[in-house]
């Protein structure tokens, strides 16, 4: 009997192993991925994410994980509006209805993930740029998206970035508001901050950058300058801010 206890003690612990070297390894295939997704968009080189994509879906299908799925959405999220920016609205049609069909499913198995809930109202919100007619039909679904994920986890990072992109890119009429995007893009930038510094995250940067575009708009280029010169000094080869933002932003000043 003694024998028996021992070989299912043995076994219960070689389970247990198991599970956390498989999980340890899921994570460093995620920070791996991470990295990879930040060089690419430091670099400027976002459409490369679509070459990764396949490889990230692959080590889903293979090892599973909501983390994982949630990065393989937001990465979709991330190309999507790359392509919208850039007149690639064709292009981006695909990537859009695979990461929708992800958040739905990470909803279905996590109602409360307020992550995922956000970045269905942003998906929401590009089927309206890409089709500007399904305006009054998906609008108030995109910003009732957003206040739900507000509402489970209104101190997320990522969930704050959505909300200030929501407040910046929404027209006045319909809700949109440039002073209150300020204020959920500094949330959103001070919550990315007293994470760990060490780990990759493009998303952190980009709330820097879009938090620039706004003070832009409201004529605030001071602001917006010293915020396009912090997002530099976290990432000196930022393509997007030292070969545009910020150039276009000095030549606008010299012309004052």
């Amino acid at each position: 009997m003694e024998r028996k206890r021992t070989i299912g003690l043995v076994v219960a612990l070689l389970m247990i192993f198991s599970v956390d070297a498989s999980a340890s390894s899921n994570a460093a295939v995620l920070a791996n991925y991470r990295c990879v997704l930040y060089s690419s968009y430091v670099s400027g080189r976002v459409t490369d994410w679509g070459k990764l994509l396949p490889a990230m879906e692959k080590s889903y299908q293979e090892n599973g994980g909501d983390d994982l799925l949630l990065e393989i959405a937001r990465t979709h999220y991330g190309l999507v509006a790359f392509l919208i920016n850039n007149n690639g609205e064709d292009e981006a049609e695909p990537y859009l209805k695979q990461g929708l069909a992800e958040v739905e499913q990470l909803l279905t198995r996590n109602p409360s993930n307020a992550e995922a809930m956000a970045l269905k109202a942003s998906f929401t919100a590009f089927r309206i740029a890409i089709s500007p007619y399904l305006g009054p039909f998906l609008g108030p679904r995109s910003l009732g998206y957003i206040d739900e994920a507000m509402r489970l986890d209104g101190k997320n990072p990522y969930v704050l970035i959505d909300k200030a992109n929501a407040k910046q890119f929404t027209p006045g009429i319909f809700g949109g508001d440039l002073d209150e995007a300020v204020g959920y893009y500094k949330q959103s930038i001070a919550a990315f901050e007293r994470m760990d510094p060490s780990e990759c995250r493009w998303v952190y940067l980009n709330a820097l950058a879009n938090l620039g575009t706004c003070y832009e708009k409201m004529g605030q280029y001071a602001n917006a300058e010293a915020t396009y010169r912090k997002a530099l000094a976290i990432a000196p080869n930022f393509d997007w801010v030292k070969n545009f933002l910020l150039p276009k932003l000095q030549k606008r000043l010299a012309k004052t």
